[in-house]
């Protein structure tokens, strides 16, 4: 009977010293969860000084830019060569006729003034000039034909811009000259059935009975 009372008693006290040692585990503090949640403590309490600063400062004004508008020309934006606001250069001159001849065969389309989709006449002197002057031309032929100084045709210029009336009416189609003087006038176009195009105006019949003007920028 001793036996069994001893040893259930130690039973017993194995058991007491069993649980007091994962108590006593539980409850010692480990030192790395210790370090971060010290450092949790310190993230938390600097995000909150900064919120509370940030509802101290100003508002902030709107620094967005706008975009300048295109800039659309008009016949008082343009003067003669050798006028004190815009004048062709020779090499800007060089420029127009060089980007014009990028477009060669480039299909014909009413209203068309995008290489993508194609150009009728005055789309085409529109795109060109706008890409290389930065300006836009009036979009009608006919007001283009308000612009510069008329000249001659002997006295072409490439870069001109040259005017016809298939009607004999109002003008109604206009070119670029790619080279000028005496009977030699060549001109980039935007044909109704062959799209961009250079031709010989003075060797053609047709274009050379419609001709109405050289308009110099």
């Amino acid at each position: 009977m001793s036996f069994r009372v001893i040893f259930l008693t130690g039973l017993f006290l194995s058991s007491c010293f069993f649980v007091y040692g994962q108590s006593k585990r539980v409850r010692t503090k480990n030192p790395a969860h210790e370090q971060w949640k010290r450092e949790k403590q310190k993230e938390i309490a600097e995000r909150k000084q900064r919120r509370a600063a940030q509802k101290n400062q100003p508002p902030r004004e709107n620094t967005i830019k706008q975009a300048p508008a295109p800039r659309h020309s008009s016949s008082s934006d343009f003067t003669p060569k050798g006028g004190n606001t815009i004048s062709l250069s020779d090499a800007k001159s060089d420029a127009i006729v060089q980007k014009a001849k990028v477009y060669l065969g480039t299909k014909y389309r009413p209203g068309g003034n995008r290489p993508s989709s194609g150009f009728d006449c005055s789309g085409f002197t529109c795109y060109v000039y706008q890409q290389v002057t930065g300006d836009l031309l009036p979009r009608r032929s006919a007001d283009q034909y308000k612009l510069g100084r008329k000249v001659s045709l002997k006295q072409a210029s490439p870069g001109d811009l040259i005017f016809f009336s298939h009607a004999g009416g109002d003008i109604n189609h206009v070119g670029i000259v790619v080279s000028g003087g005496g009977n030699q006038v060549h001109m980039i176009h935007a044909s109704s059935s062959a799209g961009i195009q250079i031709i010989n105006v003075e060797a053609s019949d047709y274009w050379r009975k419609r001709f109405r003007g050289v308009r110099a920028l």
